[in-house]
């Protein structure tokens, strides 16, 4: 019942849309955006998902809340980023402080950022943090037994008062991946002798695994601006969500190796030197911060636009992206083979845990095991189609590979074409928004082991027009209605 409805739903928004040719990153015709400009702009005139979810607080009292990740227990760790602090948030709101990252310095955009449980975290209490200290951005690993201190992994990430990325988390293939934003210095983005605005994939060492596109490099994709949220379906495909500068903000599909055109372009630019968005949104309405995946929907979360978009997820695979690296090799600016890394990493390194790569995922869940909330790979999900159905939006599950103009698909007028979609290249239909207004600045978003999503709202950080309610920092529990 719950499929169908979501199903329904995002179908018929898919339909709403009318076509438009490519845009180029400029957004023409546009109203000037101010990237110092915290207001929203107005809710969706067609319509939004609201009656087909429910929302619970699971916490609240928080201060900026940033990272998120899971225990066995289903109890989560939380990070915030000023307080530098990570919390026990157990499902029935009980919190607990467990640690204070004194080496960390909260630097506005910056401070304790992400955090990931080890894939074996029974036996050896650990996690990986992402934190900012008065020289740079870096990851650590923690035991988390009461006095351990951090043992950083990756230095000489760049920070800067903004843009500092900081996500994390393992991946299905056992290895752990971080988002690095550029610090303000845009041209680190397209520099693979630099780890800001990239996403990396390492051993819990810190060094490079076997798999990646770049020698003795942990860089797995770069030309990046601000990529804050990653997330991965039942299939293994990673998607990023990315902060724009003024213009677009981004969810990307990953294809290792590729360059996703920032500074030289923002959203979808129709340039087959880049690998383009999915999905683009205007900052108003966006600031996409995070991503999860439940099924075949992504819920992305904003941050300015104070709401979240269900985007229903095509069968468009990574390996069919169109992406210029894939056959011009590394670009100008790689490090040669036999070269120092990044960070002055050595490659050839086991996998986490000693999982081999295609092992088991983190948690001991087989790669395209089953999905979010025991949901079978390929089986109906939230706005997703029945197996070898039509996906939402009438787009054909399983068709041929985008060609590098892809169509694209553009709002209605009354959303003043805030948001555009690729509906040929990963995305099935229109995204649609909810929660919009309802809770504020919403950035950490992780599928939960019960099939839920956790949302962090971001209320305290001084840019919430009007200022934090008093519930404010909260932990959000995000379900589908089932009735």
């Amino acid at each position: 019942m719950r499929r169908t409805k979501i199903a329904v739903l995002l179908a018929a928004a898919g339909l709403l849309a009318g076509c438009s040719s490519p845009a180029r990153a400029a957004g023409r015709g546009l109203p000037p955006i101010n990237p110092t400009d915290f207001h929203h702009g107005a809710a969706d005139p067609s319509g939004g998902a609201d009656a087909y979810l429910s929302v619970s607080t699971v916490a609240k009292h928080l201060n900026i809340p940033w990272g998120l990740s899971f225990l066995p227990s289903g109890d989560a760790l939380v990070t915030e980023r000023s307080t530098l602090r990570i919390l026990r948030v157990t499902p029935e709101g009980k919190i607990t402080p467990l640690a204070r990252i004194g080496e960390a310095t909260a630097d506005n955009e910056g401070g304790l950022l992400g955090i990931a449980v080890s894939p074996n975290y029974k036996t050896d209490q650990t996690v990986y943090i992402y934190y900012t200290t008065k020289a740079d951005n870096r990851i650590a690993r923690l035991r988390l037994d009461g006095h351990s201190r951090p043992k950083p992994i990756v230095t000489g990430i760049p920070k800067g008062g903004i843009h500092d990325g900081g996500r994390l988390a393992f991946g299905p293939d056992g290895y752990l991946y971080a988002t690095t934003g550029e610090a303000s210095r845009t041209e680190a983005a397209q520099d693979l002798n630099n780890l800001g605005g990239k996403v990396l994939r390492m051993n819990t060492d810190g060094k490079p695994p076997p798999g990646n596109p770049f020698p003795h490099s942990l860089i797995w994709t770069y030309g990046h601006r601000n990529p804050e949220g990653l997330a991965w379906d039942a299939d293994g495909t990673m998607y990023i969500s990315e902060i724009g500068q003024a213009v677009w903000d981004e969810l990307n599909i990953a294809r290792p190796g590729g360059d996703y055109g920032w500074p030289n372009v923002e959203g979808i630019g129709g340039n087959p030197k880049y690998i383009d968005p999915v999905v683009a949104w205007h900052p108003e309405v966006g600031v996409a911060a995070g991503v999860a995946v439940i099924g075949e929907t992504a819920v992305v979360t904003c941050l300015r636009g104070q709401r979240v978009y269900l985007v229903p997820l095509g069968k468009t695979p990574a390996s069919a992206i169109p992406s210029a690296a894939a056959s011009a090799g590394p670009p100008p600016g790689a490090a040669a083979p036999g070269g120092a890394a990044p960070g002055g990493a050595a490659p050839g390194s086991a996998a986490p845990g000693g999982a081999a790569p295609g092992g088991a995922a983190p948690g001991g869940a087989a790669p395209g095991g089953a999905a979010p909330g025991g949901a079978a790979p390929g089986g109906a999900a939230p706005g997703g189609a029945a197996p070898g159905g039509a996906a939402p939006g009438g787009a054909a599950p399983g068709g041929a590979g985008p060609s590098p103009a892809a169509p694209l698909t553009a709002g209605p007028p009354g959303a003043l074409d805030s948001v555009r979609w690729r509906p040929n290249v990963g995305v099935a239909g229109r995204p649609v928004e909810a929660l919009a207004f309802r809770y504020g600045r919403l950035r950490a978003a992780l599928a939960a082991p019960d099939g839920s999503v956790w949302i962090a709202t971001s209320n305290r950080d001084g840019r919430l027009p009007g200022g934090p309610a008093p519930d404010d920092d909260r932990i959000l529990r995000l379900t589908f209605r089932t009735g």
